[in-house]
Order: C-alpha cells, then sequence, then structure tokens
C-alpha cells in the first residue's frame, strides 16, 4: 500500500506538467493521496502589515489564491477518480500536518515541486530530517518510456550505511513495474589527483565492489554504468547525455546536529537539479 503526500506551497501556483505526473504516480501506484497546502503567508506576520493600505487587497488576493488551487487539485483528483484527503495548514511548525498525512501502514512518499532557491519553502531547508522519501519534481515532462537512473556508493564511503543502497534499488524496482520505467544503476569512481598513479587499481576496487553488489541483488550487467568523476559532475552529464527523467538516490543525514542536509552529492545537485530527484531515505 503506498501513501503519497502532495505539499503545496499556496503562494505558488501548480503547473500542469508537475500535477499530470502526480496523478500519474497516484494512478501507477493505486495510492492514496494526501494533499498538503500551508496556506501560512509569512509575509503578513510582520508588524506593518496590518496597518499597510493595501492590507485588505492582498490579505483578500491570499485567500483567493489558496481556494483557487485547493479548486484545481480537488477538480484534478475527483476527474481521475483517486481517493484522497485535503489538509490546509497555517500552522508555524507545518511538520505537524505532514505528520497527520503519514499512514503507519503505508510506504510513504512526499512529493514536492522545485523552487528557485529564492522563493523555497522551509521544507526544502529540512529535507533529511522529514519521515519518508521525496521525490522532487521539476517542470521537465517525462518522456514515453520513463528513463530512470539509480546511483549507488557500493564501498560505503563518507560513512553512508549499506542498506541505504539495496532501498535505493528496490524503489527503482518498485517505478520500473509500475510505470514500465527503463533504468540503470550507476556508480562514480572519482581519483584524487595526488592518486593518479594507481588510478587503474583505484578503478578495479570500484568495478569490483560495483559488481559484487549487483550479483548479490541480481541486477543485469547490461544496467551497469561506471561513471568517472565526482558524482557533482559526473551525474549530470549522464542524465543529460541518456536524456534520464528520474535520478533516484540516497539521502543521509551525517548525525544529529545536521539533520537538515541531505549529504553533500544531493545537496549540490539539488541546488541545480538536472531533472526530478527521488532522494530515499534509509528507514
Amino acid at each position: 500500500m503506498y501513501n503519497h503526500i502532495w505539499f503545496f506551497d499556496a503562494q505558488h501556483p501548480v503547473s500542469d506538467v508537475v500535477l499530470n505526473k502526480q496523478i500519474r504516480l497516484a494512478k501507477a501506484f493505486n495510492s492514496q493521496v494526501c494533499v498538503v497546502i500551508d496556506q501560512r503567508a509569512r509575509a503578513t506576520e510582520r508588524r506593518f502589515w496590518q496597518s499597510a493600505s493595501f492590507f485588505e487587497a492582498a490579505s483578500k488576493a491570499h485567500i483567493e489564491q489558496v481556494q483557487n488551487l485547493q479548486l484545481q487539485l480537488e477538480k484534478a483528483l475527483t476527474q481521475h477518480q483517486i481517493n484522497y484527503r485535503m489538509f490546509i495548514s497555517d500552522q508555524k511548525l507545518y511538520r505537524q500536518t505532514i505528520e497527520r498525512a503519514l499512514s503507519e501502514n503505508a510506504e510513504n512518499m512526499i512529493l514536492l515541486m522545485q523552487k528557485p532557491k529564492a522563493s523555497q519553502h522551509a521544507i526544502y531547508q529540512d529535507l533529511a530530517s522529514l519521515p519518508c522519501s521525496v521525490f522532487m519534481l521539476t517542470e521537465k515532462p517525462w518522456s514515453a518510456t520513463v528513463k530512470m537512473t539509480a546511483a549507488i556508493d557500493p564501498l560505503h564511503e563518507h560513512a553512508r550505511p549499506e542498506a541505504l543502497d539495496n532501498r535505493i534499488v528496490r524503489s527503482t524496482q518498485d517505478f520500473e513495474k509500475k510505470l514500465n520505467a527503463q533504468w540503470w544503476l550507476v556508480h562514480c569512481c572519482y581519483i584524487s589527483p595526488m592518486f593518479l598513479e594507481y588510478k587503474q587499481a583505484i578503478k578495479d576496487i570500484h568495478a569490483e565492489g560495483f559488481e559484487q553488489f549487483a550479483e548479490e541483488n541480481r541486477i543485469a550487467p547490461a544496467r551497469l554504468k561506471m561513471l568517472t568523476g565526482m558524482p557533482e559532475s559526473a551525474l549530470p552529464a549522464w542524465v543529460d547525455k541518456q536524456k534520464v527523467d528520474v535520478l533516484v538516490l540516497g539521502m543521509v543525514a551525517r548525525n544529529a546536529l545536521m539533520a537538515h542536509l541531505v549529504g553533500s552529492t544531493t545537496t549540490a545537485l539539488l541546488s541545480q537539479q538536472p531533472c526530478d530527484m527521488l532522494m530515499v531515505t534509509q528507514a
């Protein structure tokens, strides 16, 4: 059973491309949908707001925008006969509303629209502390056959848990079945300039670990591709070359004090998102 949580910041309209992807996913996974609309307008909380000459008109426009978003989503969900629940949040602690939308008996996933950093909701700064995987959707349409790439690190560098790579593969295979998608499994091998004389030996170590992981998970060799370079540059280049629609990778919080960070590679990719990104959590 699947539970898809559509999170929207009411200050931004929903594009048809993103909404069509969300509907396609809900139907393919036969998921229940929980729509969370955060209608909180932070600008109205400033001291000057209520005394400003434009207060009444701006407040009315904001209310209409929230209502129009709600109607747009309700119409689309009803038209496609998708079961849903609607949550309207105006709390500073939007996480409380998300927690209400979670299902204990289902595989939860939060779907977000990709936004430029300057106009992002606070949730974008808190991704790694969210209680489930996050699917960041861009306004790029998918190919007729959805192309996916799962990026793993079988050598478990930077204290990355082994179980995370297994979840990345399982999630990708799940999408393959539900969307009839095409997918590859990739691993990036970066060799520091100071170790270039050992280049081949280092590549062999990475290749052995990559192939062993694939064999243990019964992944066909034809799906495997080892990329050369830092993941932050090698993955976008691969996405562009292969016209990848969805990049699947892990979301790791290094420690409790840095729980809001998702890992250096994921953070770098999010800053200039090459395609839709499914960020998988360890549990």
